[in-house]
């Protein structure tokens, strides 16, 4: 890393003693030589020293990289240094001193210091203290230049000589969130005044979003995750498969797996999403009713209006789910309130029973521990993603935030500054 930031510092030294701010310097804009060597490119917005004039000037630059004095306007050679040591810091740290919005990261760059280095990475003291005093606020309270800033961060890093740097040695961390990073070409800086921070409650359980497990198109894992979805169900109902008891009557009197089978059909849309949950509704389905029309126990307009009616319902969950950006107890409770009832009308007329939630009759004739079964379920399917969370700590992850979601790399110069 140390010698990366030797190579752009050379690069920007050079800039400098010819009266030019690169003013945009991020990951995005350094590229490889032939020999591994690295190249500073997209001078696009670049100014001359002489005409750093606060009137008439515009922010440009890039949010996550920009300088306070470049916030505020009035960029100076040393906002290359700063946007250097942000790099650098990304480098070490694997993410950048400050997230959220443009608007957001740009008043932390304004008001907020930037954190310290996580306690499990091991370097040189002399390392952050190097770095946060090229991150300092002030211009003047950073190193003399950014040739400055480079050797003494060598020197703090215990390297004396520089050494070759090779395209293979190269690893880039967040090499995507640098792609998509969109130069800015204005803002109201007084309107960054009103901006609101991001919360810390943002690494609370609220915050995590596990389902749908796959969100795009059905490929190799996704049938996997379509057998499993399946599997459940049908060995759940493997009694009903194998005999002639009918499959109504195995439901009632097993309280368990009419829980459970209820819970999976909660829990089907908003687990594998909107484009797999009608074909494993469908195909689960099918194996289920289709021994019952054999033994005419039920009607076939009343079987493919209730698979139909069940493969509509979990698909419309699928898209509810995939449309939520964080994870929410009450829409979950609304979301499976909703399904139940739905499933419990179009069961209900198809089936033609009273109160028939999917292959569980709720009538006045049976016991009233019966009625807690849709209830435990409705709860369950709630709660079902707060519970894998627990249960399984390798999920625990925050969401992909919005500011870095892949997007085409088409337009992203077009508002520069003309």
């Amino acid at each position: 890393m140390v010698e990366y930031v030797s190579q752009i510092a050379d690069a920007l030294h050079f800039a400098h003693l010819h009266h030019v701010v690169h003013r945009d310097v991020k990951p995005e804009n350094i590229l490889f030589g032939r020999h591994g060597e690295l190249l500073l490119s997209d001078f696009g917005i670049a100014i001359m020293v002489r005409d750093l004039s606060p009137k008439g000037q515009h922010v440009a630059g890039t949010a996550a990289y920009m300088a306070p004095e470049q916030v505020q306007r009035q960029p100076v050679p040393a906002s290359d240094q700063y946007a250097l040591a942000v790099m650098a810091y990304e480098w070490l740290c694997g993410e950048r001193p400050f997230r959220g919005s443009s608007a957001q990261v740009m008043l932390q760059h304004l008001t907020a210091l930037p954190p310290a280095f996580p306690h499990i990475l091991v370097l040189p003291s002399g390392v952050e203290r190097v770095i946060h005093k090229a991150l300092a606020k002030d211009p003047e309270a950073r190193f003399a230049s950014v040739l400055e800033f480079s050797q003494a961060l060598r020197a703090a890093s215990g390297l004396s000589v520089s050494t070759p740097v090779t395209i293979s040695d190269i690893t880039l961390p967040n090499q995507v969130d640098a792609n998509l990073e969109t130069t800015i070409s204005d803002v109201d800086v007084a309107a960054l005044q009103d901006v609101s921070m991001p919360s810390s409650s943002k690494n609370k359980l609220e915050r995590i979003v596990l389902f749908p497990l796959r969100r795009g198109p059905f490929e190799r894992r996704g049938t996997l995750i379509f057998l499993i979805a399946s599997a459940f169900p049908l060995l759940l109902l493997l009694p009903t498969l194998i005999g002639n008891g009918a499959l109504t009557s195995y439901m009632n009197e097993n309280q368990l797996p009419s829980l459970s089978f209820l819970t999976w059909q909660l829990l089907i849309g908003p687990i594998v999403g909107s484009k797999r949950a009608p074909l494993v509704v469908a195909f689960v389905y099918m194996f289920v009713l289709v021994p019952l029309l054999v033994q005419g126990r039920v009607a076939i307009f009343a079987a493919l209006g209730a698979t139909l009616a069940q493969m509509i319902i979990a698909a419309g969950a699928g898209i509810w789910q995939e449309r939520q950006k964080s994870y929410h107890f009450l829409s979950s409770l609304l979301l499976a309130l909703v399904s139940i009832a739905l499933s419990t009308l179009s069961h209900s007329f198809m089936f033609q029973q009273p109160l028939f939630c999917p292959f569980i009759s709720i009538s006045a004739s049976q016991p009233a521990s019966y009625t807690f079964i849709p209830i435990l379920a409705v709860l369950l399917a709630s709660s079902m993603e707060w519970i894998v969370f627990l249960c399984v700590p390798s999920l625990r992850r925050l969401p992909q935030s919005p500011e870095t979601t892949q997007q085409p790399r088409r337009g992203i110069h077009d508002l520069r500054t003309q």
